[in-house]
């Protein structure tokens, strides 16, 4: 019996390499925002702690008062900033998204046209038996 040999089996690996690829791609991404979220959550847990210390103690001097002042500017400044990064960041998982999707698609795409070659193939392959059989039935009826 010939076997099925799919002729565009070359792309279809390829196809599936990319979507290796694409997922991992998704995997890095996503895991670099979760990254990013948890420095958002320690910087805003920091700037609450701070807000806290200072609803609590107000015996602090002008000069104690300014200082911390200053730095809950710069500690919002340096939120903004990572909240700007996390933004970016997720857009970039959102494409890579859409990117593993395309890709997983285009894989499926192949394996379904694969799957109808194949059964094509085998549907061919058995009329060609049952022809075979038939002719043999008729042959070995026929003396």
């Amino acid at each position: 019996m010939k076997r099925f040999q799919f002729n565009l089996q070359k792309v279809l690996d390829v196809r599936n390499i990319e979507e290796e690829k694409a997922e991992n791609k998704l995997q890095q991404a996503r895991q670099r925002a979760r990254e990013i979220e948890n420095e958002l959550d320690r910087l805003n847990g920091i700037q609450n702690e701070l807000y806290d210390f200072l609803r609590s103690n107000s015996t602090l001097t002008v000069k104690e008062n300014i200082n911390a002042r200053n730095y809950i500017h710069n500690h919002r400044v340096k939120i903004r900033e990572v909240e700007n990064i996390l933004d970016k960041q997720e857009d970039h998982v959102h494409d890579c998204q859409e990117k593993y999707i395309q890709r997983k698609r285009n894989k499926e795409l192949m394996e379904k046209l694969k799957e109808k070659k194949q059964e094509i193939f085998y549907k061919d392959y058995l009329k060609k038996e049952q022809k075979i059989l038939d002719e043999i039935s008729q042959h070995i009826g026929g003396k």
